[in-house]
């Protein structure tokens, strides 16, 4: 895949938008109004538009692909009524093996732009998203990839729309495409769904969903590169972003052929609604390369805030956590992209507020709830299949200038661990654990609680742990007190630089 290959160590991280600015195209930019002839959307929400929008949006991508410039599928301010989806089409196919005709690399882009427009769905029982790539098992589809596309600026009414079976909002796109290049910025979502109250609710609706899949059809990868979500409040019965590949024939999980790689989250909220599924759950059994999380909110979630699975560079900065059943959640279902040693860095976030259960459809009785683990740690399939990778270590952990709200009577016992990381068997090891300046309040008030457990598998290298600056309280509102060493749990071989007393 000379493409990827040759692209992937140039993979720029972009700058966060910090306003919320007008409709101001690019210069180079061809505008196609969906209000003008020949399209006549009407903006009043009178009729619904999809076919108007569709017909748009293929002159835009034609302009884009023959000419290689920008296209802009305008919106004027307005309300937009839609019964059914928008097709997206490919805007370039890839070169590979085997290749009979010429194939065109990034030409063009084509921009949705709507500040000031909402969309607002027919109150219908029929699935559907807004923007969707076609859903096509076909060897076609392989080679091909869905991207170079902006949707800025639009108010998503979803009208309390109850869809029949799974599906996404705002965009959705599965299958065996290829994903890259695409920027969603200043989505808002209204008039979204009801709260979950009985483990019966069915989830269903989520909010942005990149999920697509690996097939047999003589495609060895795929990938899915470059996708930033700004300033976006994004909400779902399920999960309200999925950036992620769950199609992995078993006998791949340890090896998988799928990359993510330079996933940005910015200014951003997520909220699904006490339903089941994780605010953001971002790789699933893909192999993961960058991932940056900055300045985002996750709440209302009965399985994780932000679920991250197999990366070799994450970076959650400067968040905050309310009200899941955990915070963050890095559990591998496959491996890192690169064979290099994974490094992890949390700075500056905060979880507070109570926290839900874990609320499976239909299962009876419930699970146990888990802890608000920040961060947890765990291999899933320890099997033949994962055997041979397992000797690889899951990396350097850094966890500073945290603060974390813990410990409610209503959901959790006092045996749960707050930051729970490693293993002493079954899964992979890890390279360095960093814990600096970090605060707990216990609302319990259990003095023994152990707040930090760390982990080493059982017959690998010394763990280097340093521990320093932490801190405890039991009531929002009291004083600070150091952890002390009747607080911390450390397992398996490992050296350790701590200011608690007693310590080692």
């Amino acid at each position: 895949m000379p493409w990827l290959g040759n692209s992937l160590g140039a993979f720029g991280t972009r700058a966060a938008r910090v306003v919320n600015p007008p409709y101001d195209p690019p210069v180079e930019t061809v505008i196609f109004d969906v209000t003008a002839s020949p399209y006549n959307a009407d903006k009043n929400g009178a009729i619904a538009c999809q076919s108007a929008v569709q017909s748009a949006y293929n002159a835009a991508r034609a302009n884009a692909v023959g000419s290689g410039t920008h296209s802009t599928v305008y919106f004027p301010p307005g309300t937009y009524r839609f019964s059914d989806k928008v097709t997206l089409g490919t805007i370039r196919t890839n070169d590979y093996v085997g290749q009979t005709s010429p194939s065109y690399q990034q030409r063009g882009t084509v921009a949705f732009s709507g500040y000031g427009a909402a969309i607002k769905y027919d109150n219908a029982a029929t699935k559907f998203c807004w923007l969707q790539s076609p859903n096509v098992t076909v060897a076609a589809s392989q080679f091909q990839t869905i991207g170079n596309l902006v949707i800025e600026g639009f108010t998503i009414d979803n009208n309390f729309r109850e869809p029949s079976s799974s599906c996404g909002t705002v965009f959705w796109t599965s299958g065996a495409y290829n994903v890259d290049n695409i920027v969603f910025r200043d989505i808002t979502m209204t008039r979204n769904f009801y709260t979950r109250t009985t483990t019966y609710t069915s989830s269903r609706a989520g909010g942005i969903t990149i999920r697509p899949g690996w097939l047999t059809w003589g495609q060895n990868w795929t990938y899915v590169t470059n996708i930033s979500v700004e300033h976006c409040v994004l909400y779902g019965q399920s999960k309200p972003l999925a950036i992620l590949s769950d199609d992995i024939p078993y006998a791949y999980k340890g090896a998988t052929p799928v990359l993510i790689d330079n996933i940005n989250l910015a200014d951003s909220s997520f909220d699904n609604f006490r339903h089941y599924g994780s605010n953001a759950h971002i790789g699933g059994q893909a192999s993961g390369y960058r991932l940056n999380v900055e300045r985002c909110h996750f709440e209302n979630s009965s399985d994780d805030g932000l679920e991250i699975n197999a990366f070799n560079d994450i970076h959650v900065t400067d968040c905050t956590f309310t009200k899941n059943r955990q915070p963050v959640c890095l559990t591998w279902f496959s491996f890192p992209y690169m064979d290099t040693a994974p490094h992890i860095h949390m700075k500056g976030n905060n979880y507070y507020g109570d926290c839900n259960p874990y609320w499976l459809a239909g299962v009876t009785p419930e699970p146990d709830p888990r802890p608000p683990m920040l961060p947890e740690h765990r291999l899933y399939a320890n099997d033949s299949v994962y055997a041979p990778l397992l000797a690889r270590y899951w990396g350097n952990l850094i966890i500073e200038d945290q603060t974390m709200e813990y410990g409610f009577t209503n959901v959790y016992d006092g045996s749960n661990v707050p930051i729970s990381v490693g293993v002493t068997s079954g899964g992979t090891p890890l390279n360095s654990v960093y814990i600096n300046n970090c605060d707990f309040t216990d609302k319990q008030g259990t003095s023994t609680r152990t707040f930090i457990d760390v982990r080493q598998r059982s017959g690998y290298n010394t763990l280097p742990i340093t521990i320093t600056d932490c801190r405890w309280r039991n009531t929002t509102d009291g004083s600070y007190a150091l952890l002390n060493s009747n607080q911390v749990t450390l397992s398996g071989s490992r050296s350790v630089t701590t200011d608690i007393s007693g310590l080692s």
